[in-house]
C-alpha cells in the first residue's frame, strides 16, 4: 500500500538514514568482545558466620572472603573486601578490610583477603554481601579491578 502523505514519507526515509548512520558508525572491533590483557581474577565468597572466629574467640561474626590470583607477575597488590547488609530501603556499609602486599608476587600465587568480619550484636536474621576489587603493577603499569560482589545473597542469624 503506497503512502499517500508526504510527511510520512519524509519521517520514514529519515528514519533509515538515521539508523544506516549509526550502524555504520560502529567500529568493527566493537562487534566482538575485546579479550583481557592478563588472566587475573578475583573470586569473592558468600557472606557466612565464621566457625574461625567462634572456635578462637568465642564470638560470632559474619565473614566475607575473597581471593586473587593472576598469570602475570603483579606488584604492590592491594585488595580490598567489603560487607554490606541489605536493609529496608538501602544497602549499609558495614566494615572494609585491605590486604597489602608490597613487591613482587609471582604469577599464578594466589593472595587472599580472609581478615574482613565483623562481629554479631545479636541473631537477628539479616542479608549481608560482600564486593571486593584489587589495584596492582603489572610490568610497571597500574591497573585496578572491576567490583566484584557476592553470588549468593541469603538470611544469616547476626544483626550487626
Amino acid at each position: 500500500m503506497p503512502l499517500k502523505n508526504p510527511s510520512i514519507k519524509l519521517v520514514y526515509a529519515l528514519i533509515a538514514i538515521i539508523t544506516q548512520l549509526i550502524v555504520s558508525a560502529i567500529p568493527a572491533s566493537a562487534t566482538g568482545a575485546t579479550p583481557p590483557l592478563t588472566k587475573c581474577h578475583i573470586q569473592i565468597h558468600d557472606a557466612h558466620i565464621s566457625k574461625y572466629i567462634l572456635r578462637t574467640q568465642g564470638k560470632e561474626a559474619v565473614k566475607v572472603n575473597a581471593d586473587s590470583k593472576s598469570d602475570k607477575f603483579i606488584q604492590d597488590l592491594r585488595l580490598t573486601v567489603e560487607i554490606y547488609k541489605i536493609g529496608r530501603f538501602t544497602h549499609y556499609f558495614i566494615t572494609r578490610h585491605t590486604i597489602e602486599i608490597s613487591g613482587f608476587i609471582p604469577a599464578n600465587s594466589l593472595t587472599e583477603n580472609q581478615s574482613t568480619y565483623e562481629y554479631c550484636t545479636n541473631k537477628k536474621a539479616s542479608r549481608y554481601y560482600g564486593i571486593a576489587y584489587a589495584e596492582a603493577y603489572i610490568k610497571g603499569h597500574h591497573f585496578k579491578t572491576p567490583r566484584t560482589i557476592s553470588e549468593h545473597i541469603f538470611p544469616i542469624n547476626c544483626g550487626t
